[in-house]
C-alpha cells in the first residue's frame, strides 16, 4: 500500500512539472524604468496578436490626454470594443 502511494505521488509530480512547462513562452522583462506616451507618427512596439478578434491596436480611437492610446479593439482599431 505505501509502495504504491509512493508511485502515485512520483507520477503525480512527474505530471504537474511536464504540464507546468506546456504552452510556456519567453518574456522580455520590460524593467521599471520606461514610458510611452504614444504620441508620434509610429507606434513603436510589436503587438503580436495572431487571428484573434480582440487585438491590441495603436490608434486614436480612445486617448488619455493625448490623440493615441494602445488599446484592444475588436474591429481592427475603428473602436476599442
Amino acid at each position: 500500500m505505501a509502495r504504491i502511494r509512493l508511485l502515485l505521488v512520483q507520477a503525480t509530480t512527474v505530471l504537474f512539472a511536464l504540464f507546468a512547462t506546456v504552452g510556456a513562452k519567453a518574456q522580455t522583462a520590460v524593467g521599471d524604468d520606461w514610458s510611452d506616451d504614444f504620441e508620434g507618427t509610429e507606434c513603436g512596439w510589436t503587438l503580436i496578436n495572431g487571428d484573434r478578434t480582440n487585438t491590441w491596436t495603436w490608434g486614436t480611437a480612445v486617448n488619455n490626454g493625448g490623440t493615441h492610446a494602445l488599446y484592444v479593439s475588436n474591429d481592427g482599431g475603428t473602436s476599442n470594443s
